[in-house]
């Protein structure tokens, strides 16, 4: 007798459901009073136009933003930091090479081929 009742409640509820749909489904194929979209009125989120010409220290900041890894961490903190390097793109530049730039010269260079260097030079200390 339980089945007979669960089931009779599930008929139920079908039948409420389709009720329902059936509504949505009218108040969709005649909607009311709905405004026509007007599409030549657009949002146009309000902009200032571009500087002429960027300070040194926002051009700093916009190369902050392009550095990845330990480079970014760097520019980050030399930024925070109000680094005097962080006034001019010029300085920002020649210290960012200053810490990063490991190009390899004199003996350090000759390290990595001691077979280019004559027997004498390599025995110099």
């Amino acid at each position: 007798m339980s089945t007979a009742l669960a089931v009779h409640a599930l008929v139920a509820q079908v039948s409420d459901l389709t009720t329902q749909l059936q509504q949505l489904k009218t108040k969709t194929e005649n909607p009311s009073a709905v405004p026509p979209a007007d599409h030549t009125a657009r949002y146009v989120e309000p902009r200032l136009p571009p500087p002429a010409v960027y300070s040194e220290e926002s051009t700093v900041a916009f190369v902050i933003t392009l550095l990845s890894g330990r480079a970014a961490l760097w520019g980050t903190a030399v930024w925070e930091q109000k680094h005097q390097c962080c006034s001019s793109f010029q300085s920002f530049s020649e210290e960012l090479n200053k810490v990063f730039d490991r190009a390899v010269s004199g003996r350090e260079a000759a390290q990595f081929f001691p077979s280019a260097l004559p027997r004498t030079a390599r025995c110099i200390p």
